[in-house]
């Protein structure tokens, strides 16, 4: 069985693609498993309606909103599969998604399957390929402390879900990259070159159009993984994530974040790649470490981040 794990949260609208998308995969040992994070619309009637009819549906609720991560926690939890994926609410499957990631796990013995997908933006007429970094396969844990990649949904056993643990609660947005990181540190990633998903963004209250909600995720996962960016990649690389989370901050209307973090990255390194805005495509040197000429005290910028 492969358990589908979905958060929502006022969605009535929208999450019946969602759920028609697992219904007909070809594959058909499937479960759903939705979390209702507090909806105030009819989202749990139309899950109700849909679990009436199909037993692979079931609804837990939630009495009040905890957000996603915690949505993600309590649908892990209730999870029967030895297989996991995930889905929000407002995207949905193409029909042999999963079973082309589940053919790929079983055939190469991994425990975590990748792929591409496309992204429907806001304003378009219809959905693009939505990878632009190039795969993130093989051993990816350096790849993703580097930058966000194609890390949305996942397909990993049961074994990759309990070495995981749970979703970090404190978290705003950027959980899969996160969820990747921690993945990638043990297990090796397998890539299927073909869009296995549609990444809808064409509302306008998706999480993913808060910019100032995506900067502060941004910002929350890579320094809750700086200590490993630093020892593995080099200071330059910290300091990159600082400056593009800087941009982030300036595009939200954030000044005073957006000058710390400039700060910041000045700090750790003052003479970073200036090339931020194109974070996502860079790699590693042949060493495998970036270093930085500057010196580097760790102390001086825990005093900075705290003032």
């Amino acid at each position: 069985m492969v358990s589908v794990l979905m958060p929502v949260f006022n969605r009535e609208r929208s999450i019946g693609v969602a759920l028609e998308s697992i219904l007909g995969q070809t594959h058909q040992d499937v479960e759903a498993v939705v979390v209702d994070d507090g909806s105030t619309d009819g989202t749990p009637e139309v899950v109700r309606r849909y679990a009436r009819k199909d037993g692979r549906i079931r609804l837990v609720l939630h009495d009040r909103n905890r957000r996603t991560p915690a949505a993600l926690n309590t649908a892990a939890a209730e999870a029967k599969g030895q297989w996991i994926t995930f889905l929000d609410s407002d995207d949905w499957l193409f029909p042999d998604s999963i079973e082309l990631r589940l053919a790929t796990a079983r055939a190469e013995g991994v425990h975590v399957v990748n792929s591409d997908g496309l992204v429907w933006h806001q304003g378009a007429v219809e959905p693009v390929p939505w990878n632009t970094t190039g795969p993130v396969s093989g051993r990816a844990y350096s790849r993703l402390l580097r930058a966000p990649g194609t890390t949305l949904y996942f397909l990993m056993s049961r074994t990759a879900l309990e070495c995981f643990g749970k979703f970090d609660e404190r978290i705003v947005t950027y959980q899969d990259w996160d969820l990747g990181i921690r993945l990638a540190k043990h297990f090796q990633f397998r890539w299927i070159d073909q869009a296995m998903f549609v990444w809808d963004q064409r509302a306008k209250d998706t999480i993913s159009s808060n910019d100032l909600r995506g900067a502060r995720g941004y910002e929350q996962v890579f320094r809750k993984h700086s200590r490993a960016i630093l020892l593995r990649l080099g200071p330059r690389a910290l300091a990159r994530h600082y400056h593009f989370v800087s941009e982030l901050y300036t595009q939200a209307g954030a000044s005073a974040d957006a000058r710390r973090c400039k700060t910041l990255g000045r700090l750790i390194c003052p003479r970073p790649d200036r090339a931020v805005g194109r974070l996502a495509r860079m790699r590693p040197s042949a060493s495998g470490r970036e270093t930085c000429e500057a010196g580097f005290d760790p102390d001086e910028v825990r005093q900075q981040e705290s003032a």
